[in-house]
């Protein structure tokens, strides 16, 4: 009896010790178990030790993707509100303000640039129109504009059809040789300036400003000078952008005709054209649209201009049409023809001292002129920004 006794205690006494030894055992492995999330902040330590041992870039996997530590480009749509994610906030790359970005890095709009010489706006949309490119009608005169930028080919007309502009370029190399050289000046002076032509004619402006390595954009509704100023800026081989623009510049959207001067093609004038016109159904009669300046900022990416306009008459009518145009760029200096407008400048005189800007006269240090005595004023002048 006593040895059953014995060996009955010996056998609780193991038991008892078998559940102890488990029960330590168990309880030590629950206190020194990681949580998954200990887990994924160890794994992260170790990744990035490793990392730095070998000169690589963490990452870790969020929804099964490789996401590098260091990323500035993770966008946060990829998290959503229920998970917490691992990255630093600072991963996250900073909002974009809309007007903190250049709009584009041409001076033409990618869609156009690299494949547009010559652009026409209808009354609702620009359009390529390279075609008028290969409309040599074997009635161009080849010449040398030689312009103080360096000699450059230039097609005219020939003197039987155009003796003051195409007689002198012919013959001399140059038209308004004074006029060329002081913009020449204040395109050195203003090295970051775009050069606009409103009445761009055979582009000796353009042209010379070009030859300079400027971007230039070139503004006619002939369709004779657009043909020829097409064929100059290929032949050119200019540096940099160069566009030539068939649409003449107004206050408001229409189709305007022209009025001519035999034997002065500098001299064409633009004139509103109506249903009741003959010059509508007319064969002989070339009809363009008039668009606005303001136009030009659909597909120009302008910061600074230097201008010159010289529209026979319609000078007045072509600023009206810009006031975005002058509100959103920096037109520095302008050269304007003013021998129309001798006898009633004040609503151009209005419109560019709105826009910051007082006339002089027309040289380098040129004195301003009296907005009083506009009657008296020379036949070209200087608007500069004040």
């Amino acid at each position: 009896m006593a040895r059953i006794t014995m060996r009955y205690v010996v056998f609780v006494l193991i038991l008892v010790i078998i559940s102890l030894t488990a029960y330590i055992s168990f309880n030590n492995s629950f206190k020194t178990r990681p949580s998954k999330l200990s887990q994924k902040l160890n794994g992260t330590k170790s990744i990035e030790k490793t990392a730095a041992r070998e000169n690589l870039t963490p990452s870790f996997n969020i929804r099964g993707k490789a996401v590098s530590l260091r990323s500035t480009t993770v966008s946060p749509l990829n998290v959503t509100l229920k998970q917490k994610s691992l990255l630093p906030v600072s991963a996250y790359p900073p909002k974009v303000l809309r007007h903190n970005v250049t709009q584009w890095k041409t001076l033409l709009h990618p869609s156009y640039a690299r494949t547009s010489t010559v652009l026409t706006r209808t009354a609702t949309l620009w359009q390529n129109e390279n075609n008028v490119c290969n409309l040599d009608t074997g009635d161009f005169v080849k010449a040398t504009l030689r312009s103080p930028a360096g000699n450059t080919p230039i097609y005219v007309y020939s003197t039987a059809v155009d003796q003051w502009v195409s007689g002198n370029i012919i013959n001399q190399g140059i038209w308004e040789r004074g006029g060329v050289q002081l913009m020449y000046h204040f395109m050195k002076t203003h090295v970051d300036a775009d050069f606009v032509d409103l009445g761009a004619n055979l582009g000796v402006y353009g042209l010379t400003f070009a030859k300079m390595g400027r971007r230039v954009v070139l503004i006619d509704p002939l369709l004779d000078n657009v043909k020829r100023l097409c064929k100059s800026v290929r032949e050119g081989q200019f540096p940099n952008e160069v566009y030539v623009i068939h649409n003449a510049i107004s206050n408001k959207r229409f189709k305007v005709g022209f009025g001519k001067y035999k034997g002065n093609v500098g001299g064409t004038f633009v004139k509103e054209v109506t249903s009741a016109d003959a010059v509508v159904t007319s064969t002989d009669t070339e009809v363009a649209q008039a668009v606005l300046l303001d136009d030009l900022l659909e597909i120009f990416n302008f910061t600074k201009v230097i201008m010159k306009i010289d529209v026979e008459t319609h000078e007045t009518r072509a600023l009206l049409g810009g006031d975005r145009f002058f509100s959103t760029v920096d037109v520095t200096v302008m050269q304007l023809e003013w021998n129309a407008h001798k006898k009633d400048g004040s609503e151009i005189i209005k419109f560019l001292t709105k826009h910051n800007m007082k006339p002089h006269n027309p040289s380098v240090n040129g004195a301003a002129l009296d907005i009083n005595a506009f009657d008296k004023w020379p036949g070209d002048i200087l608007w500069k920004k004040v």
